[in-house]
């Protein structure tokens, strides 16, 4: 066989657009199945102690923010499903808009680890632990992204240099999933953290402060995490598109682990 007639190798990649739509329903799916927790809550007996109701309290809360978090989410998630073309704004939009979904996944999770508190107390260190893991979980897939980011936006050279105005923080395939594995390694230590002082029972004891610390901080990433990642889509008339930034990486993944971090601390 001749060089001509051999295989070609090519370099494997994901598509971003398809992953995009391919989370979306599960995303929201997770809001779904919150619901029913929710409604069960709101009908338990008012029998319990002060300290189980705000515990109660918190639980819903939490289930009440995750199915904000995945409802926005899942809609952010499935507009980039329907972009037309793979432009560079993409995996930046990806990423933040990751928070939220993020966000849903850890406090459902945490949800159990609070209603554990109230009925299993023997087990609530184990649940919150659970938390903890998920939340390292959702901080490495959020990371992944940035591994195939160098194939966003213009193939053509001369395109790139006209419509990409900022440093292509991650340009090649080699250089795209090297930083990617820096993302993850900086977003585990917060998570690693908090969950070893959970571990060893280094917490702060609830609070009505500490009870809506949690929520109002879980809404606030949530919702400012889904505006930035739409925002992050727009079309530019004159055909601008603006590459993934250290900052986006670095930053959407940091706000998910010290979530996590701050959850393992407050929670009961």
């Amino acid at each position: 066989m001749s060089n001509s007639e051999q295989p070609v190798s090519v370099q494997g990649r994901f598509d971003l657009r398809r992953g995009a739509g391919g989370y979306a329903p599960i995303i929201g799916a997770l809001g779904a199945l919150a619901v029913p927790g929710i409604v069960v809550l709101f009908t338990v007996p008012a029998k319990h102690s002060h300290y189980d109701t705000q515990l109660i309290a918190l639980a819903a809360g939490l289930l009440i923010i995750a199915v904000i978090g995945s409802l926005i989410s899942s809609i952010s998630l499935a507009s980039i499903a329907a972009e037309r073309e793979l432009t560079a704004n993409i995996p930046g939009a990806i990423m933040q808009i990751a928070v939220p979904a993020a966000i849903s996944i850890i406090d459902i999770l945490a949800a159990f680890e609070v209603l554990a508190a109230v009925y299993l107390p023997l087990s609530k260190t184990l649940f919150a632990l659970i938390a903890g893991a998920g939340g390292a979980c959702c901080a490495f897939f959020t990371a992944f992204t940035v591994g195939d980011s160098w194939y966003a936006g213009p193939k053509n050279p001369d395109d790139r240099e006209k419509y990409i105005r900022r440093p292509w923080w991650a340009d090649t395939h080699k250089k795209a999933y090297k930083n990617a594995n820096k993302v993850t390694l900086t977003s585990l230590p917060p998570i690693i953290l908090g969950m070893l002082l959970r571990g060893l029972q280094i917490t702060v004891p609830v609070s009505d402060f500490s009870i809506e610390f949690m929520i109002w901080t879980g809404l606030v990433f949530s919702i400012a995490g889904a505006i930035a990642g739409n925002r992050r889509m727009y079309h530019d008339p004159s055909g601008i598109q603006i590459p993934l930034q250290p900052w986006e990486a670095y930053g959407t993944t940091i706000v998910i682990g010290g979530y996590v971090f701050v959850l393992m601390l407050l929670l009961p």
